[in-house]
């Protein structure tokens, strides 16, 4: 996305959670056996933050796993 946009990587991922937030599209999917999970640190807007952590109590979903979600959601907005 940022080849598209003219953002930051953190900038796109706080706008990609606050589309999740907005429009609650919560799809979980198996991890893969194989998969690596790398840890990044990103920082986040403290409204982003408590919205993750309404859609974690109301969804019982990782904050983790919103962010890839929300991430995931935004690049298939994107691509259409």
């Amino acid at each position: 996305m940022s080849k598209i946009y003219d953002a930051s990587v953190p900038a796109l991922i706080n706008a990609s959670v606050e589309y999740l937030i907005e429009i609650e599209n919560i799809a979980v999917y198996e991890k893969d056996e194989h998969e690596i999970t790398p840890v990044h640190t990103v920082w986040m807007r403290e409204s982003n933050l408590a919205g993750l952590e309404n859609l974690k109590a109301k969804y019982g979903v990782s904050i983790y796993k919103l962010v890839n979600i929300a991430i995931r959601n935004m690049l298939s907005e994107v691509e259409r």
